[in-house]
């Protein structure tokens, strides 16, 4: 198989903290701004990403179909006590 460099390889483990977290102002925000760009650029790798926040915590999952690659986001809420 030969890598073809002139295409984007994707969101990665490396670049998820510069591209993504760094822009949004929650954690839901980051979750969903993630699946965007998953969507938009593909990933170049399955992982997995946990956000926090002060109301809620959101996990993300990077995985590949036969087809295409998916980001599911699971929003978790945490209520005041």
């Amino acid at each position: 198989m030969v890598l073809d460099t002139t295409k984007p390889i994707g969101i990665t483990e490396a670049i998820i903290t510069t591209a993504v977290l760094g822009s949004c102002d929650n954690a839901k925000t980051n979750g969903f701004e993630l699946s965007q760009e998953v969507a938009t650029k593909g990933a170049g790798e399955e992982n997995g990403l946990v956000v926090g926040d002060h109301n809620e915590l959101v996990y993300g999952n990077l995985y590949r179909t036969p087809s295409l690659w998916r980001c599911v986001i699971h929003v978790i809420s945490i209520p005041y006590s």
